[in-house]
């Protein structure tokens, strides 16, 4: 291929001022095809309007058989080169291999063959000096013949390809048994011909094989690993799962160039890695590819996005081990409600929580919480309740995405989803969505819809989400209730394809827990334009306050109330205000920055323990 870099130009200038362009029995050939650009066009131009034209040649593309062809026919071959990166040209050892004479300029590797081989000219030549050198070659067969004979014996004394296997062989083994990984081969074979009982498998000599590779010198970035213990092994799609599924998403997605990231769960005392867990995230096959156990180095990032509050308190020495070898760990808190409303909670949920806040605030460099609401909450855990630990440790807030379609949606329609919506549309409809539970306000609302409806009023009361725990009761009075079916319908299973469709035949969502972390049903719903009702109570005032009207939560009438509202105005839907937009790479962003700078703006001042 012509090209400016390979200087045919200025081969070809210098060849139409020497003696050459004049004889007719001299032709120029230039074996490749034309540059398709202005280059190749200025070329073209040239040799038609040059004396002599009709003898100066480009061939196009050739294939082997071609150029074979045009090396057996050349008298002497020139090849030029500036701007190169180091490489060394095919085409130069191709016309040594012939055994032809040879014009090179002393550009990157041609400065490197021997003047006996090659007719080298400067790097930076005059057009004068390159027409000298073809006409010098053209007058002195004997030197031709010369260089021609020398470029083929170099070529199969130093250059024959079997020979530069066997380097390349060489080199190879070379770079192997000096590698690191070599060298500890090396030292764990001499501990155990020295210590009889590591020679064969067992603790011992998996202990000392995990401190050889931890000790091993990092090649590659620095890695960011991702704690998706409890998501890897579980089918829900709901709260903290979306969450993980939607940050790690977007995670994978960065460009990776200051760190690598890797999902890992935990099990057995060990951090392995999860290597199906990522696979289907990203919606490909998921063979069964080894899970190695997770082996850091200093520099390396533990965030611990899932709430493996179960396992971890049970692994310090995993995490002190971690630690030594200079691991930063951040964990991320999605709520208190465990240790602050105990009675909302299956037995033993509260303690469990406790150890695991005890566990983190001892161990953890950084805890990222996903509303400010929680990290003051945390603040105020710690100060009744001080981890075990002696310096201070940073407080930060990040806010999850809100766009369920980013963060592995699930799809699909049940048989009787086009009556139900039919029946959403027939009538207003108020939407509630989240697992049912104590806190999440179902029998509040319920009560209030029961008022309307026995006022007449016609309305429908839409509640998706399976059955959670402590609510028998409470499901059973739902499934028993006279409106079941009618005007009370319950979606106990909803894609998120389904659970759109139902967000655009409702008039509004009702959201009535009593606590949150977040609310993320609540900016789901505004990212859809439609208006949300919500219990008065500061988190949802912290994150809906642009969309949102609020009831007091103590009053049943006051809900009845700002339903009787909503069904009055039929409020149009609309676009929230940007800020209550935010997609999982909005949110991944955020919380990289946090990772990658401590001075970001949503680090809050750091808990101090008590002097």
């Amino acid at each position: 291929m012509l090209a400016p870099t390979k200087l045919n130009h200025r081969l070809l200038a210098a060849w139409l001022q020497s003696p050459l362009a004049a004889d007719a029995r001299c032709r120029l050939i230039f074996v490749g095809e034309n540059h398709g650009g202005d280059y190749g066009q200025a070329l073209a131009a040239t040799i038609a309007a040059a004396v002599g034209g009709e003898r100066i040649h480009i061939t196009g593309f050739v294939g082997a058989d071609s150029y074979a062809d045009y090396l057996g026919a050349t008298d002497v071959a020139v090849q030029l080169r500036t701007d190169s990166r180091g490489e060394t040209s095919a085409a130069v050892f191709d016309v040594l291999a012939h055994g032809l004479p040879l014009i090179v300029n002393a550009h990157g590797t041609a400065a490197e063959l021997p003047q006996a081989a090659v007719l080298g000219i400067a790097d930076h030549f005059r057009d004068a000096e390159l027409a000298a050198a073809l006409q010098a070659l053209r007058d002195d067969e004997g030197r031709r013949a010369t260089l021609g004979a020398t470029a083929g014996r170099l070529i199969r004394q130093e250059h024959h390809p079997a020979d530069v296997a066997l380097h390349y062989r060489d080199a190879i083994e070379r770079f192997v048994g000096q590698a690191p990984a070599a060298e500890q081969q090396r030292v764990l074979a001499g501990v155990q011909r020295s210590v009889p009982e590591l020679a064969t498998d067992g603790p011992a000599l998996q202990e000392l094989q995990r401190a050889l590779a931890a000790n091993r010198p990092r090649l590659d970035r620095p890695r960011v690993y991702v704690d998706v213990t409890a998501t890897a092994s579980s089918n829900l799609h709901t709260g903290i799962e979306r969450v993980v599924h939607g940050v790690l998403s977007a995670l994978l997605q960065l460009e990776q160039a200051q760190y690598r990231i890797e999902p890992v769960r935990l099990e057995a005392g060990r951090y392995l890695h999860a290597a199906a867990c990522t696979l289907r995230l990203l919606g490909q096959p998921s063979p069964a590819l080894p899970e190695d156990e997770v082996q850091p180095r200093a520099g390396d990032i533990l965030l611990g996005l899932d709430w493996v509050a179960d396992a971890l308190p049970l692994n310090t020495a995993l995490l002190d081990a971690w630690r030594v070898r200079g691991v930063r760990m951040l964990f991320v808190v999605y709520d208190l409600l465990p240790v602050r409303r105990p009675p909302w909670f299956p037995d033993g949920i509260a303690e469990m929580h406790a150890r695991w806040l005890q566990c983190i605030g001892r161990y953890a460099d950084g805890l990222l919480c996903i509303s400010r609401f929680v990290a003051d909450d945390v603040r105020r855990w710690f100060d009744e309740h001080p981890p075990g630990r002696r310096e201070e440790l940073p407080l930060g807030y990040f806010y999850p995405g809100n766009d369920p379609a980013a963060a592995r949606p699930s799809s699909g329609l049940p048989a009787d989803a086009a009556s139900v919506l039919e029946r959403l549309q027939a009538a207003p409809s108020f939407l509630m969505v989240g697992t049912i539970e104590p806190r999440k306000g179902h029998t509040f609302v319920l009560e209030a819809f029961e008022r309307l409806w026995a006022d007449g009023v016609e309305a429908n009361l839409v509640v998706v989400g399976r059955q959670g725990w402590m609510s028998e009761a409470l499901a059973g009075r739902m499934r028993a209730h006279v409106q079941a079916g009618t005007r009370l319908i319950w979606l106990e299973q909803a894609s998120d394809e389904y659970l759109e469709r139902v967000h655009d035949s409702a008039r509004a969502l009702v959201a009535a827990s009593e606590a949150e972390g977040f609310g993320l049903p609540l900016v789901e719903a505004a990212r859809r334009g439609l208006p949300v009702i919500a219990r008065d109570i500061p988190v949802f005032r912290e994150v809906s306050s642009a969309f949102a009207s609020y009831f007091d939560g103590d009053e049943v009438d006051s809900l009845v109330e700002a339903l009787r509202q909503a069904l009055a105005t039929d409020r149009p839907r609309r676009l929230p205000d940007a800020d209550a937009v935010l997609s999982w790479q909005d949110t991944t962003s955020r919380l990289w920055g946090m990772l990658s700078d401590d001075r970001h703006p949503q680090w809050l001042p750091p808990w101090r323990p008590r002097a």
